[in-house]
């Protein structure tokens, strides 16, 4: 469509920017294509030291979503941020330690920017996904203001009136709350507050008291390990942990704690069972902009399904499950098997021909997102990059001339994707540009505020 206009020689009224996000940047998963976690960690390492190149070649602004507060709640887990900067095997920590030390970098120069991601609250599911916690340990940082020891609301307090109808009556104690555009006055918190413990033994989520302690747990954290802020820079926003940007409450938390502006589904509170007490649904706005905060609609370029672990690449036909490579999972082959019924006769062939469908699904699909929906285009590096050759991890694809760690042929879709959009931008500079998300939020409030 894009080009069809070019060539009828219409002009836009503005650029549109292309921006990029990865979640979970650093993390170890599990039985992932047969990879050692060393393995993981250098491809991991590999990959951001390109991107980050990449970024500085063309302007791309890339988002990472860093898996915090398990700094609190799990301090081994491999599957976060501080467990594998942390690991205990000195080889495998030093690998990742490289790796931490591109994202810092590049979040200072402002390649590689990145923010908090909590899948460490309700099951897994982010912000708002339960109505209540029991056990959560919270931070301890020393000038905190919802770290332990102090004893802060962790939810409304049993009185709360709008201040503009408030009664003479309230409380000198009585507490200012601001959410969206009204402001409320609350009191009598008695049996509501955190104690002085970092151990919270019930914790309501669905409030803005209890948003803020989490919230500020993550930015410390953030601190902690090196990283400048939690909230991506000057650009005020962060990736949400399943896209679920929790609601009104927490949106006013994440303003108040300098943010702007998250990913979100439509759902934010979505929880993930029905049948466990969760939130009223909440809907994001139709213009997805709620007091001047923006949700950012979606789309996943991962070579798998959620369900699994990692990605296999390509096509493994040792995978054990269609979903695990990109042919099974985009559906790729034709009604004559003219890619799986060919991989072991002509796989030089049958791989070309899944590598340039592969390639036109994920271009259309950031494409789509991006530029249709104003949206944020997303991978897991786990869920893209483990079908890569580790010895090679950003070498074009070449067919049979290089093979991963299963014998297969090596192929990088994000390199791939980066190289093909730099093409595309070229051809199309009047419509495109390699950006931020902030380009992106600029544009949606030119159209849609």
């Amino acid at each position: 469509m894009l080009y069809a206009l070019k060539l009828c020689r219409v002009q836009p009224g503005w650029v549109v920017p292309l921006q990029f996000e990865t979640d979970h940047p650093l993390e170890l998963r599990a039985n992932s294509a047969n990879l050692t976690d060393l393995m993981k960690a250098q491809l991991k390492r590999d990959n951001f030291d390109w991107l980050r190149g990449f970024c500085r070649q063309t302007g791309l602004v890339v988002i990472n979503g860093v898996q915090t507060a398990w700094r609190e709640r799990g301090p081994t887990n491999a599957a976060s941020h501080w467990g594998v900067i942390n690991h205990s095997d000195p080889q495998i920590r030093e690998v990742f330690l490289q790796a931490h030390e591109i994202l810092v970098a590049g979040h200072r120069e402002g390649t590689l920017m990145c923010g908090v991601h909590n899948h460490s609250i309700n099951d897994t599911r982010g912000y708002g996904a339960r109505r209540e916690m029991t056990n959560l340990i919270r931070h301890s940082d020393a000038g905190s203001l919802y770290g332990a020891p102090s004893d802060v609301p962790i939810q409304h307090g049993r009185c709360c009136v709008a201040r503009h109808v408030a009664p003479s009556s309230v409380p000198s104690g009585a507490i200012e709350t601001t959410i969206g555009d009204e402001t409320i006055l609350e009191w009598d918190f008695t049996g509501r507050t955190s104690g002085t413990g970092t151990t919270i033994a019930t914790m309501p989520m669905q409030n803005v008291h209890a948003a803020r302690v989490i919230l500020e747990g993550e930015m410390y954290e953030m601190r902690a390990m090196g990283f400048p802020d939690g909230h991506c820079g000057e650009h005020r926003y962060t990736n949400t942990a399943a896209n679920n940007a929790g609601g009104i409450a927490w949106w006013q938390a994440a303003k108040e704690l300098g943010l702007r502006a998250l990913r979100s589904s439509y759902c934010p509170n979505q929880h993930s069972d029905p049948s466990i007490p969760g939130a009223n649904n909440q809907t994001v706005p139709v213009s997805r902009v709620w007091n001047g905060f923006h949700l950012l609609p979606l789309h996943n370029l991962d070579i798998t399904g959620s369900s699994e672990v990692s990605t296999w690449g390509l096509y493994d036909p040792n995978a054990g499950a269609a979903g695990r490579h990109a042919v099974g999972f985009f559906g790729l082959d034709s009604a004559s098997n003219d890619i799986t019924g060919q991989w072991s006769t002509n796989r030089q062939a049958a791989s070309w021909r899944a590598h340039q469908r592969a390639l036109c699904r994920l271009t259309g699909i950031w494409l789509f997102i991006n530029v249709a929906n104003l949206g944020a285009a997303y991978i897991h590096p786990a869920w893209s990059w483990y079908g890569c050759s580790v010895s090679q991890p950003v070498a074009r694809f070449d067919g049979e001339n290089i093979l991963n760690v299963n014998g297969q042929p090596h192929w990088n879709p994000t390199v791939e994707l980066m190289e093909n959009m730099r093409v595309i931008v070229g051809v199309l500079k009047e419509y495109l540009k390699f950006g931020s998300v902030s380009d992106l939020i600029a544009v949606r409030e030119r159209v849609m505020v």
